[in-house]
């Protein structure tokens, strides 16, 4: 925790993220499709499931040789012991995972990564456990390159996929091996050894070092064998997976290619970028491959460059919107619709997120399904949407007023960009214009722009300000663009993926450090939202 918090700390303090964008611009600019999907496998294996089945195993395998109820029970504790310290590290450090969107399936901060110290631990007390246990003179050399090997696949595969920094894998690997150690020796009695029996210190120097050698080469030999197997006639095909690697496969449900239309990148704030910064991938398409929802993200803040804005990207063409009450929020009891995704509609949901503030902080009103909360004010930045579920975003009065195709109506503050360019004043909270001067502070915050093109572009991430939020939203291409809730718990954006035959829907974050379910929506909920459907 104490070297997480100062090396890789999110809030600018981290001294080894200078290495860490190194080392991911230079993995993603290397990398290749056959690795990719080995690392995608090598993930699996490390993964929950896999980490299980492995103690299982090892733990067989111990009881079988040492009929030793301690030794058999090392792989076991070992993994308990890891993933407690892992999400307790996690919970205190808080670090965003890198902009590579294969992250968005990533559940959890980064620091440390857990596949590898779940994959170091694992190894580490299995061998540990063998050379404390074992009589003197045993060799154990195949089943140290074994495990060091299987460990050190697992480790690289977090790199490759582009879901941990290296400092997140280091870190892992080292707490992995430093938890195995302390329980190897809490709980295995070392067998009888005499310093006769003991084999030559330059003996065992040179079998590890074989063994260390035989591991790297071995690591080194397959990546040769996947280049030469992969790169003749193939470099266009490697460079779109490796360079977009959506989520979900960018393909036509009925297993076609997509059609790809999606915005321009958005520039860089910072420099050099990050694999994928700014770059929209897509996570849903309609079944004649339309983008539906995209997703990118960016550094907003150069004076924080590990904190990161995760934005979506929805096309109005494709999608449309619905505002749902809440139980408590805007009115005090729910709508007729129940404060939820409705069940009829829950199979084909694609997405939803939070909106504004609590009525009581916010000046102006809401309108939901012909009821009203507040009176509805100018001047202040407005949601609205019309009977065919097009969404639109404004000052009320001027780019907005009341028309008889306006379904819903959501007002919270004042617009952050209007005409393009951030509002000036955001830095400070000039005027107290958007809540009190807590509400500048840098927190979990949200936002709603729209696009020259009329799309909206949801924006929202941990340890953000109000003139960063705003700066994310303009190099996403907003013209204008309004805060949205803020704070823990508060800011959730979940998109939706269906299975044949399901009648619920699986969920997934937008940004994997979210703090609420997955699922949120899918029940009655006290907060309003808004569903996005497909047209």
């Amino acid at each position: 925790m104490v070297a997480g918090i100062q090396l890789a700390t999110p809030d600018g303090s981290g001294f080894l993220q200078p290495l860490d964008d190194a080392t991911a611009r230079w993995v993603a600019a290397h990398r290749l499709f056959g690795l990719v999907g080995a690392s995608r496998v090598a993930a699996l294996v490390g993964g929950p499931v896999g980490a299980v089945v492995l103690a299982f195993a090892a733990t067989v395998m111990l009881a079988r040789r040492f009929r030793s109820v301690a030794v058999a029970a090392v792989p076991v504790v070992t993994l308990g012991a890891v993933q407690i310290v892992v999400q307790a590290t996690k919970f205190t450090v808080s670090r965003p995972r890198p902009t590579d969107f294969a992250a968005i399936l990533a559940h959890g901060n980064a620091f440390p990564s857990g596949h590898a110290a779940t994959a170091a631990a694992l190894a580490g007390c299995v061998v540990l456990a063998v050379r404390r246990a074992a009589p003197p003179g045993s060799r154990h050399v195949v089943l140290a390159m074994l495990a060091t090997t299987g460990a050190a696949l697992i480790a690289v595969s977090r790199l490759l996929l582009g879901v941990h920094w290296l400092s997140d894998v280091a870190a892992g690997s080292l707490l992995g091996l430093a938890i195995a150690f302390l329980v190897v020796r809490a709980l295995v009695p070392p067998a009888p050894r005499s310093t006769a029996q003991r084999p030559p210190l330059v003996g065992r120097w040179l079998r590890r070092t074989g063994a260390l050698v035989a591991a790297v080469a071995l690591l080194v030999g397959g990546i040769s064998f996947a280049q030469a197997m992969t790169a003749p006639g193939h470099a266009a095909a490697d460079a779109r997976t490796v360079d977009s690697l959506p989520p979900t496969p960018a393909t036509v449900p009925g297993g076609g290619r997509a059609v790809v239309a999606l915005p321009a990148d958005a520039p860089a704030i910072l420099t050099p970028t990050l694999p994928g910064e700014g770059r929209w991938s897509p996570v849903l398409l309609n079944r004649d491959g339309a983008v539906q929802i995209a997703v990118t993200s960016l550094r907003a803040d150069p004076q924080h460059p590990s904190v990161l804005a995760t934005l979506a990207w929805m096309d109005q063409a494709t999608v449309r919107f619905q505002l749902i009450a809440g139980t408590k929020q805007p009115f005090g009891s729910a709508g007729t619709i129940g404060a939820q995704i409705p069940a009829e509609l829950q199979t084909q949901v694609l997405a939803a997120f939070n909106s504004g503030y609590k009525m009581q902080d916010t000046p102006g009103g809401a309108l939901i399904d012909g009821r009203s909360h507040g009176t509805i004010q100018a001047g202040v930045a407005t949601l609205a949407i019309r009977r065919d579920g097009s969404a639109t975003i404004g000052k009320w009065g001027s780019d907005l007023t009341d028309t008889a195709d306006l379904v819903a109506v959501r007002q919270n503050l004042h617009l952050i960009i209007d005409n393009g360019q951030a509002i000036d004043g955001l830095a400070h909270n000039i005027g107290g214009r958007w809540g009190t001067v807590r509400n500048a502070l840098p927190t979990w915050r949200s936002g709603i722009g729209i696009d020259t093109a009329g799309n909206l572009i949801y924006a929202s991430g941990n340890h953000l300000t109000l003139d960063t939020l705003a700066a994310a939203l303009h190099q996403a291409g907003a013209m204008k663009a309004m805060e949205l809730d803020i704070h823990t718990h508060m800011v959730t954006y979940n998109f939706f993926t269906h299975s044949p035959g399901a009648t619920r829907p699986t969920g997934h974050k937008l940004s994997a450090d979210m703090t609420e379910s997955a699922a949120r929506y899918l029940r009655a909920d006290q907060r309003d939202f808004v569903a996005v459907y497909p047209r």
